[in-house]
């Protein structure tokens, strides 16, 4: 089974192809705001570096978020078209997933970020069970500074938005984090967890395709109404 992996959640967007459960190739672009120019050109790029023809494609994985609006719905929106236009599957794995399933290998709970704007950002906990991350707590939206309240010891982190603090963060945590990883490439972790889903027989389309919300709206936001932080 060939899987096309889309990631436009994250600062830096990424595609990939996974056959049978490898990655072949990953790739890796500038900006989640250049996602919409960007996303056809990556993914030509990687199938003639495969020697692969869009129509092998059988299933088609992107993230839903949370994280730049712009860049998930430009990924959502490729998806769909390179769907309609090849009739593959296409299906969705939260960004906040993804980025767990590309941390290296620890024992216990990771936490998963990614940014939502200036000090705040996105959080998922995650037990890493076989390989695979499951979901303890999130996604929620809260402040950077916060995660020290919000999380539990010891804070391992993987993903992005957390720099800026991290200072205070260890300062509040006594030294108890540990950034498994920073930014990193999400869409070969995506095309691999919709890969899992469906050896266990899990239908591609229990994971529609929608943005994944959390938190206030940016109109909200933008009018200073409260939210859930």
């Amino acid at each position: 089974m060939l899987i096309l992996g889309i990631d436009g959640a994250l600062a830096r967007p990424s595609v990939a192809v996974v056959e049978d459960g490898r990655v072949s190739l990953s790739k890796v672009g500038v900006s989640a705001a250049t996602m919409s120019r960007d996303a056809l050109r990556m993914i030509a790029e990687a199938l003639h570096e495969l020697s692969i023809s869009i129509k092998e494609i059988d299933v088609i994985t992107v993230t839903s978020g949370p994280g730049s609006f712009t860049g998930i719905r430009a990924g959502m929106a490729t998806a769909l078209g390179l769907a309609d236009a090849t009739g593959a599957r296409v299906t969705t794995v939260g960004a906040l997933e993804a980025l767990a399933m590309s941390a290296p290998p620890v024992d216990g709970q990771i936490t998963a970020v990614s940014r939502a704007r200036k000090a705040v950002v996105y959080i998922a906990v995650y037990e890493m069970v076989g390989g695979v991350p499951k979901l303890v707590r999130g996604p929620l939206e809260t402040h950077a500074a916060n995660l020290v309240e919000t999380c539990e010891y010891p804070l391992r982190l993987i993903g992005e938005g957390f720099e800026e603090e991290l200072d205070n963060i260890r300062k509040g945590s006594g030294g108890a984090v540990e950034v498994l990883q920073e930014t990193v490439p999400t869409a070969a972790a995506a095309a691999m967890l919709a890969h899992g889903r469906w050896e266990q027989g899990e239908p591609f389309d229990n994971h529609p395709m929608a943005p994944e919300y959390v938190g206030r709206a940016q109109a909200d936001v933008a009018r200073g109404e409260p939210g859930t932080i």
